[in-house]
């Protein structure tokens, strides 16, 4: 048995493999993705989860960080590109601007709208659809 297993309600490490009596109290079931332990010294039981299923896990949190963070990329360049968007409509409102700079910012708008548009959010890697 692996030493660093311990009950948690007494802390004793005499722990044995054991299954969970079904309802009828009949066969004992397995729980998926864990193994589970009685403590011989307080008969508490314990459930400790399997190496896969811990590695697992580690892959989850991985890949639904990794998600967050490509949103948060994503909001800052849709941030960007509507701040950008913003400033040359002031350029092309302002009166004092030559027909050359106004002519350019509302090309310059059309561009950046165009990209604002083809921008995609990430999937979440999580989501049924």
């Amino acid at each position: 048995m692996d030493k660093k297993m311990k009950c948690t309600n007494c802390g004793s490490h005499e722990l044995v493999r054991c299954g969970i009596p079904s309802e009828g109290g009949g066969e004992l079931v397995s729980v998926r993705n864990a193994e589970t332990y009685a403590c011989k010294q307080c008969r508490h039981v314990e459930f400790f989860l399997l190496e896969t299923e811990i590695q697992a896990i580690a892959v989850r949190e991985k890949k639904q960080a990794d998600y967050e963070d490509q949103v948060k990329q994503y909001e800052q360049k849709k941030a960007a590109l509507q701040k950008q968007i913003d400033e040359l409509r002031r350029v092309v409102s302002d009166e004092n601007q030559t027909v050359k700079a106004v002519n350019e910012a509302k090309e310059k708008v059309m561009q950046l709208e165009n990209e604002l548009r083809n921008l995609r959010k990430p999937g979440n890697p999580y989501s049924l659809w």
